[in-house]
């Protein structure tokens, strides 16, 4: 059995994925040999062989993609961290996206299951609505998540 992960050092697990996937640097030795990640339009890939085809797709249909790390919200229980933010970025077809007002405009929300040290067992990106905080303090929306 592994060495079991503190609550912060879970959230550094995760916010170093963002910031690699962001650099376009590797980090496919952040899951684990037998994770799991569902993406939206693409499914369910077991396996770092999978997971690294599954982003190997996703990355040829987005150009550029920055997540906004300062607004993040996370909740940690246990195994669990789940992160709400926002990106911007453009599409292989040119569209642009950004946080604004409009229902999933740059809003997202994942899953991630960190068990044991610098390893994530699972990510789940969720094609349900959440709950999004606009720069009004104190207000909320739903917003379709966008995947």
């Amino acid at each position: 059995m592994g060495t079991t992960m503190a609550d912060e050092e879970r959230k550094e697990l995760v916010l170093d994925y963002f910031k690699r996937l962001d650099a376009g640097t590797d980090f496919m030795e952040l899951f684990a040999p037998t994770a799991r990640v569902y993406y939206p339009k693409w499914g369910v890939a077991t396996g770092t062989d999978e997971i690294a085809e599954l982003f190997g797709d996703v990355a040829e249909t987005v150009t550029a993609m920055s997540h906004d790390y300062t607004y993040f919200n996370y909740i940690i229980n246990d195994d669990l961290v789940v992160v709400e933010g926002t990106s911007t970025g453009e599409t292989a077809d040119g569209v642009e996206w950004r946080a604004d007002d409009t229902p999933g405009g740059g809003r997202w929300c994942d899953v991630f299951e960190a068990e044991r040290y610098t390893a994530c067992s699972s990510i789940s990106t969720p094609t349900t609505r959440v709950r999004t905080r606009h720069a009004t303090p104190g207000t909320t929306s739903d917003a379709s998540v966008v995947g």
